[in-house]
């Protein structure tokens, strides 16, 4: 004898709560809802805690959005790399190589007469060039010689401080024109919005258009989800590798044009933890240690939440050196979170515990054949 009949479309008293936890599910972790959640909950608690609630004065808007500034440029071009499964923690060396050499040029643009204006263009040209550089070489060196990016952009680091300190001759004297710092460090597009920050947010939307809507961004997530799938697809990783690093360069170079414009010079000692603060923005964010999933938006949020945590710290007159710890716990709980997805996601696949992580594969070499040992490779 069969039950009563369920009328279709009516969910039972076991499917309503299944389908109120996937929309939770969906919320918090498919669209960063958790930590966007969080970063509202820092602001208001800040602006409730401030004094005359000068957390949300004008002036300290202008403030956070223009430290948010070049940290997002440079966590977006990590974006990429984190989710194409490799790393970079070469980035605040590059940025300061570019914007000295950056500053070099266009201090003897100036010399020679040529002009402020023309100075400013060939200087933030030549600094996004030596960006690419910097990005395609650790790209090669990664595909080519089969090593670890880990290890490619740590020695990297090292090479590119050390050259710009050569450059340099120790601390840097030469500042950039000051007509950049008064169009693009101190301007504002319509007298509003400062134009580090449409600076900023023109490169977050062009990233999100890149990875939500090309072909280059779904071969980013294919790639860092599984290699030797996408291999066997026919996609070309080592290429698609040295492009991702060339796209953290050039991001790269971008933020040094914004800390250029805002600071008239570059310090040679002043990018140490670049690299650190872009990475843990990105993960806190969303995006995955492990390749294969994040996102722009998430990235955004990610990079805010640091902002927004010194700022009011600073505000309510607490050390600001609670920011460390508090950001390094959220790194850890967010790295910690996203193995526990990939455990849940693995086991509703198998049906049994998940396999250890395992840390990159050689991304593969431009043309060299995608099969296997033993198997064969794409047609």
């Amino acid at each position: 004898m069969t039950g009563p009949a369920v009328p279709v479309g009516r969910p039972t008293a076991t499917q309503a709560p299944r389908s109120v936890r996937a929309l939770l599910d969906r919320f918090l972790i498919g669209s960063n809802g958790a930590i966007f959640v969080a970063l509202v909950v820092l602001i208001v608690a800040f602006w409730l805690a401030s004094p005359n609630g000068a957390f949300l004065s004008s002036l300290n808007v202008r403030a956070m959005i223009l430290a948010a500034s070049s940290v997002l440029v440079v966590a977006v071009g990590v974006t990429f790399v984190l989710i194409a499964g490799q790393l970079d923690l070469s980035i605040g060396s590059v940025l300061v190589l570019s914007g000295v050499v950056g500053i070099k040029v266009m201090t003897s643009l100036v010399d020679a007469g040529l002009g402020d204006a023309v100075a400013i263009a060939v200087g933030c040209l030549v600094v996004l060039l030596v960006g690419l550089a910097c990005g395609v070489v650790n790209g090669l060196i990664t595909v080519r010689l089969r090593i670890p990016s880990f290890i490619v952009t740590l020695g990297t680091l090292s090479i590119a401080l050390g050259i710009a300190q050569l450059i340099s001759v120790g601390p840097l004297s030469q500042q950039v024109p000051g007509a950049m710092n008064d169009t693009i460090g101190r301007g504002a597009l319509l007298g509003i919005v400062p134009w580090p920050a449409v600076i900023a947010i023109s490169v977050a939307f062009v990233g999100w258009v890149v990875l939500s809507q090309t072909t280059l961004g779904l071969a980013c997530y294919a790639v860092g989800s599984n290699r030797e799938a996408a291999r066997r697809a026919g996609l070309p990783i080592g290429r698609l590798m040295i492009l991702v690093f060339a796209i953290v360069g050039v991001c790269a170079g971008i933020a040094a044009i914004i800390d250029m414009s805002r600071f008239t010079t570059v310090s040679v000692a002043g990018y140490t933890n670049t690299a650190l603060a872009a990475i843990a923005a990105v993960i806190i964010g969303g995006t995955s240690l492990f390749g294969g999933r994040g996102t722009i938006t998430g990235t955004v949020v990610g990079t805010s939440i640091p902002v927004v945590l010194l700022s009011g710290l600073v505000i309510l007159r607490v050390d600001p050196f609670w920011q460390n710890i508090v950001i390094g716990t959220m790194l850890i709980v967010a790295v910690a979170f996203d193995q526990l997805q990939r455990e849940r996601i693995s086991r509703g696949l198998t049906g049994g515990p998940a396999p250890e992580p395992t840390p990159p594969t050689d991304p593969g070499i431009p043309g060299e054949s995608s099969a296997p040992a033993g198997g064969p490779g794409p047609d």
